[in-house]
């Protein structure tokens, strides 16, 4: 239960977090903005492209970081986000009740903590 992840995509449960939510909230929409800020301090050394920890820390950085980030704030948010109506979606994040929300935290370090040691 400790580390334990969703086990489907859509499990379509408001008490229950799913694969699908977690990508919304981490704000895929705006996946393209975050490869640029990736890419940018590489300064053209085009070799980094061959390696795979250039690979495995883009990766990091569209999923787990990001859900660090706006997954966090929609924690705290739940109340606000409820009314919001541009939430629920791929770009500004998914729509989640409380009661989905209360693993996010557990969900966040176990998806951002691995990461960090492999790229360690």
């Amino acid at each position: 239960r400790l580390l334990s992840l969703p086990t489907v995509w859509d499990c379509g449960r408001k008490d229950q977090l799913d694969w699908k939510s977690l990508v919304k909230l981490s704000r895929p929409g705006w996946w393209l903005v975050h490869v640029w800020l990736y890419l940018a301090p590489t300064g053209q050394k085009y070799h980094l492209l061959s390696t795979l920890s250039f690979w495995l820390g883009l990766a990091y950085v569209l999923f787990p970081l990001n859900l660090l980030v706006y997954g966090l704030n929609d924690y705290t948010d739940v109340e606000l986000d409820a009314k919001n109506e541009r939430k629920g979606n791929f770009m500004y994040g998914a729509k989640c009740s409380s009661e989905q929300l209360k693993e996010l935290p557990r969900m966040i370090v176990i998806l951002n903590v691995v990461p960090i040691f492999v790229l360690a």
